[in-house]
């Protein structure tokens, strides 16, 4: 069985190293390439085997012939994986047809998610050729430096950024314009000044690193924190698993009201409820998150966000629900998981 992608990411890797034992245990091999303009669909490797699964992009320009040779039964079956309907913009018509089209020539749809499950429906594939991978990282390094994080630890990170129990959070990943950076900066000292004492923790890269950096550099526009002339923004690097499960041992919330995508796996791992917004370019992961159940989704500008995490925090009780059912959330997504299902869809399509 041959997977094509136009780019491996680092993040795939120990998803693939699970699948590839997955399908070893039942028989069958896996071979992991990179398409580049059509070369490897033609070789023996594609040639020589049973199943060949590539993504659901229309610019993929190796798709088509081998969506053609497949449909001509001059190849193995064919199936797509994707997120169903794009989330981070709207394609137009013709775009949005064509798509619909190329998930119906394929023999079987890998979903990343319900929601894509839904969407691959609504063009026309039947049920019983789509699988939902429940799309996730592998979680179990942050599992396991959360299960290591020592009391001395928080101590210690807490008397480094004079941070106060109840009035921390976090932030982390991608420092763009996706992630809504200045809106983020922004509600983070309209919070300082309704709760003296508040601190984000910002870890991450990105092109807008500089603004980060600008505001943990001074108070800025905003209060300063306990008269002490310091930023409520601390400016971190991006984190190691053990230093992301530190911060968010100490920290009360995620902040994250720009994109959310597999941050939300890691909200669960760390029994961390995100507090976002209802942004356009969340990614396909945005929809593991249940408004007052395990994340608060609020609308508006910051400072409607900044009171919605000052509400949050004054409210232990409703607080620790949240966390709770984050931390249950998190056995549902893990790569054990994505890749059993991943497999049990490998069979149905070597079936065909």
């Amino acid at each position: 069985m041959t997977v094509v992608q136009r780019a491996v990411p680092s993040h795939r890797a120990p998803f693939f190293r699970h699948l590839s034992r997955e399908l070893g245990a039942r028989g069958a091999e896996l071979v992991v390439t990179r398409g580049a303009r059509g070369a490897p669909l033609g070789g023996p490797l594609v040639r020589g085997s049973d199943a060949l699964i590539m993504e659901h992009a229309l610019s993929g320009a190796e798709l088509y012939p081998a969506l053609l040779r497949s449909g001509l039964g001059q190849g193995p079956p064919l199936a797509l994986w994707g997120a169903g309907e794009p989330r981070a913009y709207r394609p137009a018509p013709l775009a949005r047809a064509a798509r619909a089209r190329l998930a119906l020539l394929g023999h079987r749809y890998f979903a990343h998610t319900e929601g894509g499950r839904r969407d691959a429906l609504r063009w026309g594939v039947p049920d019983h050729r789509i699988t939902v991978l429940r799309n996730t990282t592998d979680t179990a390094p942050l599992r396991t430096a959360r299960d290591a994080v020592r009391a001395e630890d928080m101590r210690e990170l807490r008397a480094r950024h004079g941070l106060k129990p109840g009035r921390t959070a976090l932030f982390t990943g991608r420092l763009d314009a996706a992630g809504r950076i200045p809106y983020l900066l922004a509600a983070t000292h309209a919070l300082a000044k309704l709760l003296p004492g508040f601190t984000l923790l910002v870890a991450g890269e990105g092109e807008l690193r500089g603004l980060v950096e600008a505001a943990a550099a001074g108070p800025g526009p905003g209060p300063r924190r306990g008269g002490d002339g310091r930023s409520p923004v601390v400016a971190l690097a991006p984190p190691t698993p053990r230093e992301l499960a530190t911060y968010g041992a100490t920290a009360d919330v995620l902040l994250s009201p720009g994109r959310v995508g597999l941050t939300a796996v890691d909200s669960f791992v760390l029994g961390l409820p995100i507090v976002t917004t209802p942004w356009p370019l969340h990614g396909a992961e945005f929809e593991y998150l249940e408004d007052g159940r395990n994340a608060v989704v609020v609308r508006g500008g910051p400072d409607a966000y900044a009171q919605a995490v000052a509400a949050l925090l004054a409210a232990p009780a409703r607080l620790a629900m949240l966390r709770t059912a984050c931390r249950a959330e998190a056995a549902s997504y893990t790569v054990e998981g994505m890749s059993r299902r991943f497999a049990d869809g490998v069979e149905h399509l070597l079936g065909t």
